[in-house]
């Protein structure tokens, strides 16, 4: 018996490298075996993205010759398997794994190699090694990891798949096959389905029978736990995109059903203009009111309070924005930090009072323009600004150059949610990086979603690779 664990290995390189990456520009056969009530579907095309990440000029420190051996004997067909397409999918809480197999003589003989025995179950070969199975029939391969099987019960998965009536499978689902075509790598997740297991579990989704019912209460539930999601990835040169979309049960774009607004670029004008990381977000007014109900709620039984809590809360506006310039990596209050929160017109000022009291308890008093400054300790002190009808807090002053005259506030023009993280070449972030990776690093990371979609971006400065997958299986094979 030749080694398993390179076996097992091999495997794992090939689900680490390429489960996240596929070249599906048409539907799948091998997906229509999947059936609906699935809780996710991956769909990868090994063969495709083996030629993105050039594994054949492919040089890894940490992965034996013997593996990589093994790995390129895969992909040449050497092993029977057909390396085209594989579809990987949930089914009754276990895993399973379909494929195309070109010529079980030479599939059967690597098993048995690897140390697989071989038995016939009603007119399926399956192999199997400790809880590994992989059935083969009628040329489709199929493995699955499951204890204590029944190999009548995985002969009889097999035969389901393949028989599996159009209307029992993903496919049928509105705009599936359209959603998962088209780029580089294909996800979907069953949100009703997720929610279902997550009841199941102990203590519910939410730790508690009461959070769970509250949940049940909010805007856009049932649409939510009856949408699926779709997440599609594609390489680049440069650029590593993960696009997502999220439709209901009739394949409609749930987003604008949220009344989504549009960030308020105004809120950038207190962030540095260098900062080295923003986030900002707009909740819609159904969600600010749900969250008011909820949190005066868990004031327990002091109606006063309760209701100071709902009023607060609804002064919100709905935008916010967080974000930071780092400075040095080893003393974290060296580096500057700050949280707006715009309120509704004309609210902000009780809420200055209100603050004020807490504020004034805590020994700081106001300047002129009604400012305050907080000593929290030693080398730390914030500082409480309010500004038209916003709220900041920060241990840094308001910048003179702003983030809202740089050349990345466009980012967030339009959007109704932004994450933009700035690692510049000689910046502090990009040195760090560099220095762990092994590889010059340099770019940004911009993810933000709108009334239709989300996207989010990794993007690398001057790769000297040929393309972006090239680069990150190298960086992650030098780190280890």
């Amino acid at each position: 018996m030749k080694n398993l664990m390179n076996f097992r290995m091999m495997c794992a390189v090939l689900l680490a490298a390429f489960v996240l990456v596929s070249c599906a520009d048409k539907g799948s056969d091998l997906l229509s075996m999947v059936p609906k009530e699935t809780k996710f579907a991956v769909l990868v095309k090994p063969l495709d993205l083996a030629k993105k990440a050039d594994l054949q000029n492919l040089a890894l420190k940490n992965v034996s010759k013997e593996t990589f051996d093994q790995i390129n004997a895969f992909f040449n067909g050497d092993m029977g398997v057909d390396p085209a397409e594989v579809v990987m999918f949930e089914y009754q809480n276990n895993f399973w794994a379909l494929f195309n197999v070109k010529d079980e003589g030479k599939l059967s003989s690597a098993l048995t190699d690897f140390g697989y025995g071989k038995e016939s179950v009603n007119g399926c070969n399956i192999y199997s090694e400790g809880s590994d199975r992989i059935a083969v029939k009628d040329g489709l391969g199929m493995l699955t990891t499951v204890y204590n099987a029944d190999l009548t019960n995985v002969a009889g998965n097999i035969d389901r798949f393949i028989k599996l009536p159009e209307g029992q499978s993903v496919v049928s689902i509105p705009k599936f096959a359209e959603s998962m075509s088209g780029k580089d790598a294909h996800i979907y997740l069953n949100t009703g389905a997720f929610y279902e297991m997550a009841q199941k579990e102990n203590g519910g989704p939410y730790g508690s029978r009461e959070v769970a019912e509250m949940v049940k209460q909010m805007p856009m539930y049932e649409e939510l736990i009856q949408s699926h999601a779709y997440f599609s990835l594609n390489f680049e040169k440069n650029d590593l995109i993960c696009h997502s979309v999220v439709l209901d049960s009739e394949g409609k774009n749930i987003n604008g059903k949220f009344n989504l607004k549009n960030l308020d670029k105004d809120m950038l004008e207190f962030f540095d203009e260098k900062a080295t990381a923003v986030m900002g977000f707009a909740i819609p007014d159904e969600y600010i009111g749900f969250m008011a109900d909820a949190i005066a709620k868990e004031a327990g039984s002091d109606p006063a309070l309760g209701n100071m809590v709902r009023n607060a809360v609804n002064s919100l506006e709905g935008n916010m924005a967080i974000g930071g310039t780092l400075a040095n990596l080893q003393d974290w209050q060296a580096n500057g930090y700050t949280a707006v929160i715009k309120f509704k017109k004309d609210m902000l000022p009780s809420v200055k009072t209100l603050l004020g009291q807490q504020l004034a308890t805590m020994g700081a008093t106001p300047d002129s323009e009604g400012n305050y400054s907080v000593p929290v300790k030693q080398g730390l002190t914030l500082n409480v600004v309010f500004k038209d009808d916003y709220l900041c807090v920060s241990n840094a002053a308001i910048p003179e150059k702003t983030f809202a005259s740089s050349s990345n506030a466009g980012k967030f023009s339009g959007k109704t949610g932004v994450i933009y993280v700035d690692m510049p070449k000689g910046s502090i972030l990009a040195s760090a990086a560099t220095m762990a990776a092994g590889v010059d690093l340099s770019g940004y990371f911009y993810a933000w979603s709108d009334d239709e979609q989300s996207e989010a971006v990794l993007h690398i400065d001057d790769n000297p690779e040929s393309n972006i997958l090239k680069l990150i299986i190298k960086t992650v094979d030098g780190m280890k």
